[in-house]
């Protein structure tokens, strides 16, 4: 780094001066290692720290105001971040890193068509970066370009982004699109989180009836295998510990089909139910969660703490959120919580209001059971998480509690979703407002319950 800068100076520099630069570019290079430690230990006091130290030596250093910005972006600081942003692009159009950042900073705050642009110009400079393109196809996507969208969303399977992505590596070829050899199956792999896989798992039954030359099989997590096997009966689904053992055939991810299909807001192609709760487990819990006359409310405040990052930062919602719809008279709650989140149950200061058998809820971590119990529940209000995809896709009545820039598949700012025709989305009017949410939605269950009584009498 130091060789490359000295040489700007013409070789007339007198030496005591040029012993000045070398000194200096010394420093820049301490400082710049220095930082690059300090970010790397989550230490952003001692990174911003040297980082400053930078930009005091040597102000045209495009990556000192870039770190700084991403920092400052991470503290949630964003005018600051996208001014500093701003800064190492003027300093350099090609900052395709300062771009792509920008792009973000634009999305988080729901200026979806500024932060498109931001991301193709990035990509002018570094076409070959995934993450650019993804955040480009949700973009696309939330602005209602579906066809663009899913085309780019196809980057999510470059090498650096597919292990995270799908829940099984397959050693076969993946499909073009051509005709399969006849009887080789095509696997369909499901991917990302648990709630993707309830979305668009409506679309393997179509797909395998439009592609008459191979047998389909849909591979699935193993903690799902049960449920996608009843959904889909009739087509062959294994649990993606099995996948190895398949030898041949070809392989597409589940979220390429609705690229394939076409899938849009105006071509849903499949609208639930096509989620059907278990016959035995529905009657065992029905036994079990009595009622009387009281409406059953099943909530969930909160998603994996290791997805809260990107679009799901902000999702979960504090379960004292929730103690305003315990006054509400003639409810009663039932909670849908499992893993994480669900120890804040036994401090709750509402728990009289849950359901007498929640212990044995609470209990039960199968997918099937919770299908079951969300089948007895009058409504579901839960946070954008993959129970709110399941009980959208069994057509459960559902309220869906969103921050306020949600995430591509809620975009918009209507109440209703074509991906699940008995879901309300109630969002934030202020970012990070739960009680404000929580206060509408309350007085929204006092007329749900009112025209509920009222359909009874009639």
């Amino acid at each position: 780094m130091t060789d490359g800068l000295i040489l700007r100076f013409p070789a007339t520099v007198k030496p005591v001066f040029a012993r000045y630069l070398f000194a200096v570019l010394e420093r820049l290079c301490y400082f710049q290692n220095l930082a690059k430690a300090r970010i790397h230990e989550a230490n952003y006091d001692a990174a911003t720290e040297a980082l400053l130290e930078c930009i005091h030596l040597s102000p045209q250093q495009d990556w000192a105001f870039t770190d700084l910005a991403a920092i400052y972006a991470l503290r949630g600081k964003s005018t600051s971040a996208y001014l500093l942003f701003k800064r190492a692009v003027l300093l350099n159009p090609a900052n395709a890193v300062a771009l792509k950042d920008l792009g973000v900073l634009a999305a988080d705050n729901g200026r979806h068509s500024l932060g498109t642009g931001f991301y193709r110009q990035s990509l002018r400079f570094a076409p070959g970066v995934a993450d650019t393109r993804i955040k480009l196809a949700k973009s696309l996507l939330h602005q209602g370009d579906y066809p663009n969208g899913w085309t780019e969303y196809e980057a999510r399977l470059d090498p650096c982004c597919i292990k995270t992505c799908l829940h099984a590596i397959p050693r076969l070829p993946r499909w073009d699109g051509s005709h399969c050899v006849a009887g080789e199956p095509l696997i369909i792999i499901s991917e990302q989180g648990i709630g993707d896989t309830f979305q668009f798992m409506r679309y393997v039954r179509i797909f395998a009836d439009k592609l008459h030359s191979a047998p389909v099989v849909f591979c699935v997590r193993d903690d799902l295998l049960e449920i996608s096997s009843r959904v889909l009966s009739g087509i062959s689904v294994i649990g993606v510990s099995r996948l190895s053992l398949v030898k041949r055939g070809l392989w597409q991810p589940l979220l390429s089909i609705p690229g394939i299909l076409g899938v849009s807001p105006s071509n849903p192609i499949c609208l639930p139910p096509y989620i059907e709760a278990d016959s035995t487990r529905v009657a065992h819990w029905r036994r079990l969660i009595k009622a009387g006359k009281r409406v059953v409310v099943g909530i969930h405040w909160q998603g994996d703490p290791s997805h809260e990052h990107g679009d799901h930062k902000g999702r979960s919602i504090a379960l004292d959120c929730f103690k305003i719809l315990s006054c509400v008279d003639q409810v009663v709650l039932v909670s849908l919580q499992k893993g994480y989140g669900s120890e804040r149950l036994a401090g709750c200061q509402f728990l009289r209001q849950f359901i007498s058998c929640q212990h044995l809820v609470s209990a039960s971590h199968e997918w099937d059971d919770t299908a079951a119990i969300m089948s007895l529940c009058d409504l579901i209000i839960t946070n954008d998480t993959s129970v709110a995809h399941l009980s959208g896709a069994m057509g459960v009545q559902t309220w869906l509690l969103l921050k306020k820039f949600a995430e591509w598949r809620w975009s918009g700012e209507q109440e209703s979703t074509f991906w699940y025709p008995s879901m309300r989305l109630f969002r934030q009017q202020i970012g990070g407002d739960w009680f404000g949410v929580m206060g509408h939605v309350a007085t929204e269950l006092q007329g749900f319950i009112r025209a509920r009584l009222s359909n009874e009498r009639a």
